[in-house]
């Protein structure tokens, strides 16, 4: 498993090295951090895919598309591109996640380490939901 070690290019992105930052006012950097961390680490674990899958996997209704998707796919296809284009124009972060319990379900059956990932996943839910609370 790699891990970040000081000057490593993943340990600017490892929000488990970062400094905590206060989540109110401006958006919280730990929140893009995640984001790149959840990607690099689908791909070190093997879990990003190079080919989209079809246009019908999209169609669903269900919550993360779990019957056209696995939570990997749901990540890498929808979840990243929305938040990615959330942060760079600027919109209002969601106010609540809750993708840690429906990943770590998922991802069990994979023989990959998930283990850092699912830490990624929690974090991220925790600062939007945190942020959330402190909206409301």
């Amino acid at each position: 498993m790699a891990t970040a070690t000081a000057g490593s290019p993943m340990s600017r992105y490892d929000p488990f090295v970062m400094a905590p930052r206060q989540i109110g006012g401006e958006v919280c950097t730990q929140i893009p951090a995640l984001v790149d961390c959840i990607e690099l680490e689908l791909r070190r674990i093997g879990l990003w895919e190079a080919d989209r899958p079809p246009q019908c996997a999209f169609d669903s209704d269900l919550p993360f598309m779990l019957d056209t998707m696995r939570v990997s796919q749901w990540l890498q296809w929808v979840f990243l591109p929305r938040m990615r284009r959330i942060l760079y124009d600027r919109k209002p972060l969601p106010t609540a996640c809750a993708i840690h319990p429906v990943a770590k379900m998922d991802l069990a059956g994979t023989s990959s380490d998930t283990g850092r990932l699912l830490k990624f996943i929690a974090r991220l839910d925790g600062l939007l939901s945190a942020r959330g609370a402190e909206l409301h």
